[in-house]
């Protein structure tokens, strides 16, 4: 895996219904003859969702050759391409393996944004609860903190800051927030402190595996911590393609999973 940015879609549908008035002023003995009666086909039944056991069930299908050469000569590592629950292909090179995990670097804030989600779910987080005096949860995962930016701080936070928490939390305050969106893996690293506070023992990397890791089944993907113990959510988990497959199909299927609700569709 090459990529180093990772965005949470979320799909909604808006359905609008009309329909004609009761207090129709038209005299009874005018009105129209009712049209005869038709039946209309009812729709294909929505097939049943499949979701991987252990592995993902194989179902080669098309021509990725094109698709693989690309990413080869890109430098990743892994892809995987699922189909209606199905593996139809995947391939490795560059030091890439089915079970070998990889750093995900920025796909790391995605998973973040999921559990900031479960937390909301759980009623125990809003997204416009107060980060610190200026700043809401919502301000830091969508990047319109106003914190001071540059990327000599993202240097020292990630490279040379054996707790990045504390680093993150200490950065001062540019500009109000709300106003411009900032690429800033230090209000991301931010985020861990609000999520710890209000995980159930106080870690949202234990959280993480208990609610997101084993439930998907994502064997092969861990969670970063700094020096200092901290989680890492603006970077720093290891995954494969195939489990990162796993988020993608659990987001296609609304937060759904092999019958459970895990998060909700909102």
């Amino acid at each position: 895996m090459s990529v180093r940015g990772g965005a949470v879609a979320a799909v909604a549908m808006l359905v609008a219904a009309c329909s004609a008035s009761t207090d129709d002023p038209t005299p009874t003995a005018s009105a129209a003859p009712a049209p005869p009666t038709t039946t209309t086909p009812s729709a294909s039944p929505t097939p049943t969702a499949v979701f991987p056991g252990r592995t993902w069930t194989r179902a080669e299908a098309g021509d990725w050759s094109s698709l693989d050469a690309q990413l080869q000569r890109d430098g990743s590592t892994c892809v995987a391409v699922v189909k209606d629950g199905r593996l139809v292909h995947d391939a490795y090179w560059n030091g890439g393996a089915e079970r070998t995990g990889s750093r995900i670097y920025s796909i790391t804030k995605s998973l973040t944004a999921l559990l900031a989600g479960l937390q909301v779910d759980d009623g125990v987080l809003a997204l416009d609860d107060a980060a610190d005096e200026q700043v809401t949860v919502r301000d830091l995962l969508s990047m319109t903190s106003g914190r001071r930016w540059s990327e000599a701080a993202d240097r020292q936070m990630i490279r040379a800051t054996a707790d990045q928490t504390a680093f993150a939390v200490a950065a001062p305050q540019q500009s109000p927030p709300g106003r411009e969106w900032v690429y800033d893996n230090v209000a991301a690293q931010a985020l861990e402190a609000v999520l710890d506070d209000a995980a159930p023992d106080g870690d949202v990397a234990d959280m993480a595996r208990q609610r997101l890791l084993e439930p998907l089944g994502m064997r092969d993907t861990t969670w970063g911590r700094d020096r200092a113990g901290n989680a890492l959510t603006y970077s720093g988990a290891e995954s494969t393609c195939l489990d990162l497959a796993r988020v993608g199909h659990l987001m296609l299927n609304e937060g759904r999973w092999d019958g459970r609700q895990l998060l909700s569709p909102e």
